[in-house]
């Protein structure tokens, strides 16, 4: 009885969540694949079932993108072949199942990590509030299964930090492979993971930890990188094809006037993508190294977070509009302050950690809010700490007053 009670708040939460899904899917505009990436991606899962081949761009083998995706969608297809339902509706409702399950992630998340259902209840409220995600779950993008895995991952990570088991340990190898392999930009991060666990243990147990940690991907990634050496003599890691964004990237403040693309270009030069991105990068430090060093740190950074992501695809009044970018900066600004104010924190300064290193990669690609509101669940539970700091600071003032009242 003691646990429903604690847990009602999170189902109360999980139940609005399921219900504005659900309105969106009852009265919503007709689910369509409208992003090029996802008619792809859904090409690919159809190549991939019915042709047995792996090609994001069609015409034979490719290693364009990860495989994490890819297989989620081919897992969706046959399943909805056997139960005999259309694919993208079927996709569609386990991008619902993942929504709920990454709010029910983070609520557990901040629970771990602060031992305090309120931080947990303001930071799980936080980000379901969020509009990005309800647009999101009706689409075939990576955001919600990355979002799911990723956030995952991290809850795994702190309960095998916490628990120090080896299945634990174990199950975080594999969440964290299988992540990369839907959205790869975390993978920095795993730098900081293993830091956390030198700091904390000693250096015979923290090898035997990370020797834990490469069974996931021995498993995941590993086939995977074989499979691109057997194909193209490469063993690429990631994506064969990570020059795209990070060329359209090069870009500072968009002030280019041409009619011609980046990407022809580079081509017209002999470039492919990422040698013509660096080259840009080489030529903009040398000739104005103050735009471009601006537009690689602070700019980037402020034009991604600039507005709540996919606010556009919603009919909102203009108050509701104004609601949702108060809501945005004070996520943001307020997870800010309390980054900088509780930086002396050994969790505040993970999650800090967790932040930067997103933001310090995605900066080297596109700066797309589609990309901020990957790490939005963290300033969420940033902000939630913050507001629960900040209350009982002013609590314990007001106690202190009241008592010398008392004295006197």
């Amino acid at each position: 009885m003691d646990t429903l009670k604690r847990n009602i708040p999170i189902l109360i939460i999980l139940g609005m969540v399921l219900l504005f899904h659900l309105y969106l899917l009852r009265f919503g505009d007709p689910i369509q694949l409208t992003a090029p990436d996802e008619k792809k991606y859904s090409r690919m899962a159809e190549t991939i079932i019915e042709e047995k081949f792996y090609s994001y761009q069609g015409g034979g083998p490719d290693a364009y993108v990860t495989p994490g995706h890819p297989f989620y969608l081919v897992s969706s297809f046959l399943l909805a072949d056997i139960f005999n339902i259309d694919r993208i509706k079927f996709t569609v409702v386990l991008n619902l199942i993942m929504n709920l399950l990454t709010i029910l992630i983070i609520y557990h998340i901040a629970h771990r990590l602060f031992h305090n259902q309120t931080i947990s209840v303001m930071a799980t409220s936080l980000f379901a509030f969020t509009l990005a995600q309800y647009h999101y779950f009706r689409h075939l993008l990576t955001e919600v299964p990355g979002a799911f895995t990723f956030y995952l991952a991290v809850l795994l990570f702190i309960i095998a930090f916490q628990e120090n088991q080896k299945k634990w340990h174990i199950l975080f190898g594999f969440a964290a492979a299988y992540s990369l392999m839907v959205r790869p930009t975390p993978a920095p991060m795993l730098l900081l993971a293993y830091g956390i666990i030198l700091y904390r243990y000693k250096w015979k147990e923290s090898l035997k930890i990370g020797l834990l940690w490469w069974v996931g991907p021995l498993f995941i990634i590993l086939p995977w990188s074989i499979r691109n050496y057997l194909a193209f003599q490469q063993f690429h890691l990631f994506s064969s094809h990570a020059g795209n964004p990070m060329l359209g990237g090069t870009d500072p403040f968009y002030l280019r006037d041409k009619p011609i693309s980046l990407a022809r270009e580079g081509s017209n030069l002999g470039f492919s993508n990422k040698e013509y991105a660096i080259e840009r990068i080489k030529e903009g430090l040398k000739n104005n190294p103050v735009l471009w060093i601006s537009w690689f740190t602070l700019g980037k950074t402020l034009w991604m977070f600039r507005e709540p992501d996919r606010i556009n695809y919603f009919s909102l009044p203009q108050w509701g509009v104004t609601l949702y970018y108060l809501h945005h900066f004070f996520v943001l600004i307020g997870g800010t302050l309390t980054a900088w104010f509780l930086r002396h924190n050994g969790r505040i300064a993970a999650l800090t950690g967790v932040i930067i290193i997103f933001v310090a990669v995605s900066n080297v690609f596109l700066p797309l809010t589609r990309y901020a509101q990957f790490i939005v669940p963290v300033f969420c539970i940033l902000v939630a700490v913050g507001i629960q700091k900040f209350y009982q600071y002013l609590f314990d003032i007001y106690k202190d007053f009241l008592s010398k009242s008392t004295l006197e």
